[in-house]
């Protein structure tokens, strides 16, 4: 699936910045860019398919509440860490609950997760205490790239992704497209930019 174009001198303003300002739009981009991985990190906790719906429900919410409090001052911020810090509070929260309406969930998984939840010991929840994995970014930055490859002319994009993600020397890329090299450069740089402005302090 890939967005619909948005004009690049449509906004300054990163998704980030507009998100906070509730536009909808920024919203409907940041919940596509993201939900793959929250149903990832869902699943890897335990959690059945409607469990999640549950939880990614929760999740949003908050996210919408809190995402003016969060800061990235250094490198160690980030925006998934973030994220995966509210994730698995409402995990937790989720199993308290039906741990105490044990009726509502159904899989012997879901049971086993229930079964090593202490009432009185929200940290205690095995599955979702995992660090998000190295990897758990490839598809948010797959989705990235979707939402602002139709921003590019396809001779653009294709020497940033022959260069950038194919690995290949500027100059077979150049000879490969009837460009220069330094013009190969220049159209990685572009994009690389493109994704700076507008995914800001989200990837």
């Amino acid at each position: 699936m890939v967005e619909p174009h948005t004009d690049v001198n449509q906004t300054s303003l990163s998704t980030l910045s507009r998100a906070r300002a509730n536009d909808p739009e920024a919203w409907r981009r940041l919940v596509y860019l993201y939900s793959p991985l929250l149903n990832r990190w869902c699943s890897r906790a335990g959690l059945q398919p409607a469990d999640t719906a549950d939880v990614l429900q929760d999740l949003f919410a908050a996210v919408h509440s809190k995402l003016g409090a969060f800061r990235k001052s250094g490198p160690e911020d980030s925006f998934r860490g973030w994220l995966w810090s509210i994730t698995r509070n409402k995990i937790r929260d989720h199993l308290r609950a039906a741990r105490r309406h044990p009726q509502a969930v159904g899989g012997s998984e879901a049971r086993e997760q229930l079964a090593g939840v202490p009432a009185d010991d929200p940290a205690a929840v095995t599955g979702c205490d995992t660090p998000p994995a190295a990897g758990d970014g490839a598809e948010v930055l797959r989705r990235a790239l979707e939402m602002v490859r139709t921003d590019f002319e396809p001779g653009t994009w294709q020497a940033f992704w022959r260069l950038q993600i194919d690995g290949l020397p500027a100059p077979e890329v150049a000879a490969e497209l009837g460009l220069t090299p330094n013009a190969v450069y220049k159209s990685r740089a572009r994009v690389l930019k493109r994704l700076r402005d507008e995914f800001a302090d989200l990837l």
